[in-house]
């Protein structure tokens, strides 16, 4: 497809069912653009709290957190002290980043594993490199 074909092909894409033109490129090239292909009643099932994880969230208890309502739930049970950390904090923005707007929601899930399991130390990691031993030269 050349440049001008292109461009045309653009035009028709931005066009509203009215025949005039979108004031905001923007809105019709963001993260949304398989939303504009569903049917209707499949979109609002896609945006807000019923969306799915990825892969769900394992919690410390067993159970899991499948969807973004889960994690809102879960949220709203943790006592005040828990509640008022600053890594449940910045787990509660995510996730209404992630409702609010049609973003991918693997950074909700990683803001809620990293508040999840912020007492867990990391394993330490073997060294692959042997020590070199060195000879004293006297």
């Amino acid at each position: 497809m050349n440049w001008r074909g292109l461009r045309n092909h653009w035009k028709r894409l931005q066009r509203r069912p009215g025949g005039s033109l979108h004031r905001s490129r923007k809105w019709r090239c963001g993260s949304a653009s398989h939303l504009r292909q569903m049917p209707r009643r499949d979109k609002a099932a896609v945006r807000g709290w019923d969306r799915n994880f990825d892969d769900p969230i394992p919690l410390p208890d067993g159970s899991e957190l499948r969807t973004l309502r889960d994690a809102g739930n879960y949220i709203a049970t943790l006592p005040k002290r828990e509640y008022d950390a600053p890594a449940w904090q910045a787990a509660i923005q995510a996730l209404m980043l992630v409702v609010e707007h049609v973003r991918q929601t693997l950074l909700a899930r990683i803001a809620m594993m990293r508040a999840l399991y912020r007492h867990h130390a990391p394993e330490p990691v073997p060294r692959k490199k042997r020590v070199k031993k060195h000879r004293i030269i006297r």
